[in-house]
């Protein structure tokens, strides 16, 4: 298991902390069923869900505590699948990787509800200057007829 913000992630967070160019929001999220571990180079998902009712969307966004960052949204699946990577993304389509992580699978039957969450942490290291390679992400998820949540670290 993994979870990395990206090298362009963190390059896009210092454009937009600097107010340089016209970088997109990253609101989006997507899941995957890639098993490979994601890392720092990454630019995709390894193998993105575009069907099943489990394609990306834009996410909630919200800031839970200070410094935190969550995106969360919940898929009703319409086709069997084993979620193993989950993204956010800038666009709803193409667009830049913040953040990848991968997990072991979590199996939805057509009709299962997934809720995936995002948390991402940046800390100040002063007034001047962030540490937006201090990072700290959790992925929660909540799967089935009955939601249940878990945290996966």
């Amino acid at each position: 298991m993994a979870d990395v913000i990206t090298t362009v992630g963190k390059n896009h967070v210092a454009e937009k902390i600097g107010g340089i160019g016209a970088v997109a929001d990253f609101t989006y999220l997507a899941v995957g069923t890639d098993t490979g571990t994601a890392a720092v180079g990454d630019t995709t998902l390894g193998s993105e869900i575009t069907g099943g009712n489990l394609a990306r969307v834009t996410s909630t966004v919200t800031t839970t505590t200070a410094n935190i960052l969550q995106l969360q949204h919940t898929w009703t699946a319409s086709a069997s699948k084993a979620i193993t990577e989950c993204g956010v993304l800038n666009a709803a389509a193409a667009g830049e990787l913040l953040a990848r992580s991968d997990f072991s699978a979590i199996n939805v039957d057509s009709g299962d509800s997934i809720q995936i969450g995002e948390l991402i942490s940046w800390s100040a290291i002063s007034a001047m200057i962030w540490n937006v390679f201090g990072e700290t992400r959790n992925i929660l998820y909540a799967i089935g007829r009955t939601i249940s949540c878990e945290a996966i670290v």
